[in-house]
């Protein structure tokens, strides 16, 4: 361990024993009840009255049980900020966090100072399952868009190198090669995409990724094949796991080191997996959507929030669920095989998982059985039929396919490449389907 990392750590710790501990206190109770019996529902109560009694838009909530509340969207946090604002919030410095607005206009979340502190214990926690602690140099790769961006001062006292992945060519890759080889990265953070792209470079230049020492790679806010796990696991040497969380509430789920289930961080919110088309609770091993309840943003309570993603439960349905399986992506990610059955990005990883010289590619669907494949990094254009075969196994054999070879998939506004896009909204039961809000994906 060199001596930058344990000073920061040193000053870190003593600058919150001098503010009575909050951090470390919140990190306590955090580390009681993931490793311990989480019950979340000590805090939801509490939370409901609180919201009821301070917020416009809670005030219309029957109460006191959770399901009575109606559940929210980013669209009505944009248009309707000031009603979920809780009126003991006034006059108090909030911290306000922006999405990156990747689909849209951005979304702005107010949070009370015990929010914020509960959020930064809550990635100290998870950072030190992963063995990445606080100090630790950490280089992060994903789109720094101005709101985002942080200010040298701060990029110095945390000690995180950033890497802008928008435009993320071969000479940004050779500079992490040149940062990663000092061997005083300790974890390397980004988009599955970005990660995968670093590893095949260094792959083609014959680097031995081995000799950086990374302890962790750390796979955000994008879904990873397990194949493309095992991948990275071997070029770097190192573990890979998955991070799910989004800017709203912050670290929502992670795998350990080993482990390639989800742990959800009960300790901080309390979850709900609703129908796709209804909200009622979904059963386990089927894609549901991820509502949330902050428990502990009293500023601007948020409860019962679907964050657009879909994801699958592992274990217990409910509220009582503790692991997922997999994150299917988001829910605007989705498009349809040519009997109008939904295929998520998750599928479409296990479709492509078996071309592993592909850097990446997006599947985009015009029509009921039209689709047009964009794939990156497989110029060899007799290799077409293969994926329109592949995809048909899935998608229908009826499924008319054209294939694109490109140079890379565009990006969209926080930096990532969508796998799936859909033009095409199919007709049910004579009407036509409402489509999805498209919006930011997570992080």
């Amino acid at each position: 361990m060199t001596v930058g990392p344990r000073l920061r750590r040193t000053a870190f710790w003593a600058l919150d024993a001098s503010r009575g501990s909050p951090i470390r206190n919140h990190l306590n109770d955090i580390r009681s009840k993931m490793e311990g019996d989480a019950a979340p529902e000590e805090r939801l109560e509490p939370l409901l009255d609180h919201a009821i009694r301070t917020t416009p838009f809670y005030a219309r909530s029957a109460g006191p049980h959770i399901e009575s509340f109606p559940v929210t969207t980013k669209q009505m946090f944009r248009s309707r900020f000031t009603e979920f604002l809780s009126s003991t919030s006034a006059g108090a410095n909030l911290h306000y966090l922006q999405t990156s607005g990747t689909s849209g206009a951005p979304l702005t979340i107010g949070q009370s100072a015990d929010k914020r502190r509960r959020s930064i214990a809550d990635t100290i926690y998870f950072n030190e399952t992963f063995g990445q602690l606080v100090g630790d140099r950490l280089l992060w790769l994903r789109a720094w868009p101005p709101q985002l961006a942080k200010p040298r001062h701060v990029r110095l006292a945390q000690n995180i190198v950033p890497f802008e992945v928008r435009g993320m060519d071969d000479g940004v890759k050779e500079a992490i090669v040149r940062t990663l080889s000092g061997r005083k990265v300790n974890a390397m953070l980004g988009y599955s995409t970005a990660l995968r792209a670093l590893a095949r470079f260094i792959e083609e230049r014959g680097y031995d990724a081995h000799a950086f020492g990374l302890r962790v790679i750390i796979n955000d806010s994008e879904a990873m094949h397990l194949t493309a796990k095992r991948r990275l696991e071997a070029v770097f040497g190192c573990s890979v796991v998955d991070r799910y969380a989004n800017v709203e509430n912050g670290i929502l789920a992670a795998t350990a080191p080993g482990d390639d289930l989800l742990t959800l961080n009960r300790a901080s919110c309390w979850f709900e997996f609703l129908k796709l088309e209804a909200d009622e609770p979904e059963v386990p091993g089927r894609p549901a959507r991820v509502v949330v309840t902050d428990l502990y943003n009293y500023a601007m309570p948020i409860i019962r929030y679907d964050t657009g993603d879909l994801a699958v439960v592992a274990d217990h349905g409910g509220c009582h669920a503790t692991t997922l399986e997999r994150i299917e992506g988001r829910r605007a990610d989705v498009i349809y095989d040519t009997a109008g059955h939904q295929v998520s990005e998750s599928v479409a990883l296990w479709m492509m998982y078996e071309f592993h010289d592909i850097l990446e590619y997006q599947l985009v669907q015009e029509g009921p059985s039209e689709y047009h494949l964009y794939v990156a990094g497989a110029d060899d254009a007799s290799r077409a039929g293969d994926f329109v075969a592949t995809l048909q196994d899935t998608l229908g054999h009826d499924a008319r396919i054209s294939v694109d070879f490109v140079e890379s998939i565009p990006r969209d506004k926080g930096g990532k490449a969508r796998a799936l896009v859909c033009n095409y909204v199919p007709r049910r039961s004579g009407a036509e389907t409402e489509p999805h809000e498209v919006d930011e994906a997570n992080g």
